[in-house]
């Protein structure tokens, strides 16, 4: 039974995403928080790679400023790296007595694999229909859900999007933001989102910043973070972690759990509102007079009424209005 108690905290794992435009560093910073994580906890790198330049971190480069040594991770084993079905099927098969850490990069290739997918009928103007896009979100938050559930890190990277608006005066759209490029709640999922743009210096280089957009905890909305590291953007979190992951169920678990539940009352007040009709009637039967009638009636109360369903309620007007006439009353009275 729903209710509300005091709860140690059910967060185990970090759950983090990152996106930015081309060379915004976000897989970089994403390879080098995974590293960190899987050596703590004593387990290997999961990647999914998309993009498929992450190779280029596996090998020694002595020119590359930041962490010249190469990167220790296992990528998906699939024929179509940017296959939404094969990550599924990857995702759902991962050993996480293996694997502390999966990494996707990039999120946004498999909500375009989920919206490629479509092969049903478009509307009028070549766009999916309402109804479509039930089915094109259900893998790929199938795949979400996972990545959330899994009692491991996970670190996704997505690519860049604008947000448009439209000018009050114009009518014409223009951009006025960034987000994500994924389907529309994807930047909600994890528990931090980061907006990695990099700033160019007076010297022609440019440093690394990563812009906390979403924080649960608290420490990193609206602050910059020049070459993030995991000092700086995930070893704050560890100490608040608890020992416990909990998973929320999916949003088709929960249809059927609210619709058991709506059954449930339904039936319960039904059974209930039959035996309060049954009784009611059984009481006007046995009336001999119009004061007899009328104690019945007044007994059906606004509150009585509302434990019952409707046909039994009109049902026991009927049978006071039938009842009144029996014994002498007018058809005219009606039952308060």
């Amino acid at each position: 039974m729903a209710g509300f108690r005091k709860q140690a905290p059910q967060k185990q794992f970090v759950k983090m995403g990152f996106y930015g435009a081309q060379g915004s560093g976000k897989t970089l910073t994403a390879m080098m928080l995974a590293e960190a994580l899987a050596s703590l906890a004593g387990k290997r790198v999961a990647l999914i790679d998309t993009e498929g330049g992450t190779e280029f971190y596996r090998m020694r480069v002595p020119e590359r400023a930041i962490h010249p040594e190469p990167f220790d991770f296992d990528p998906c084993d699939s024929g179509d790296p940017r296959s939404l079905t094969e990550a599924l099927q990857a995702v759902r098969s991962i050993d996480t007595k293996v694997y502390g850490v999966l990494m996707v990069d990039s999120i946004s290739h498999l909500w375009e694999a989920a919206m490629n997918a479509y092969s049903g009928k478009l509307t009028s103007i070549g766009t999916i229909p309402i109804p479509g896009w039930n089915k094109i979100k259900r893998p790929y938050k199938e795949l979400i859900k996972l990545c959330l559930d899994l009692p491991l890190h996970w670190l996704a990277c997505g690519r860049q999007g604008l947000v448009f608006d439209e000018d009050e005066k114009t009518g014409e759209l223009k951009a006025v933001g960034t987000k994500m490029k994924a389907e529309g709640e994807t930047p909600n999922e994890p528990d931090f989102l980061f907006h990695m743009d990099p700033i160019r210096n007076p010297d022609g280089t440019s440093t690394i910043c990563a812009f906390g957009e979403k924080d649960r905890l608290g420490v990193f909305r609206g602050k910059t973070f020049p070459n993030p590291t995991f000092e700086t953007i995930c070893k704050p979190i560890l100490p608040y972690l608890g020992g416990t992951h909990a998973s929320a169920p999916s949003t088709d678990e929960t249809a059927v759990l609210d619709a058991d539940r709506l059954e449930a009352e339904r039936m319960a007040k039904e059974r209930e509102s039959t035996k309060l009709r049954d009784d009611k009637l059984a009481n006007f039967a046995a009336c001999r007079t119009l004061a007899e009638a009328d104690k019945v009636g007044a007994s059906i109360t606004a509150q009585l009424k509302k434990r019952m369903v409707n046909e039994h309620v009109v049902e026991l007007r009927e049978a006071f209005h039938a009842t009144r006439l029996r014994v002498g009353g007018s058809a005219a009275e009606q039952m308060e």
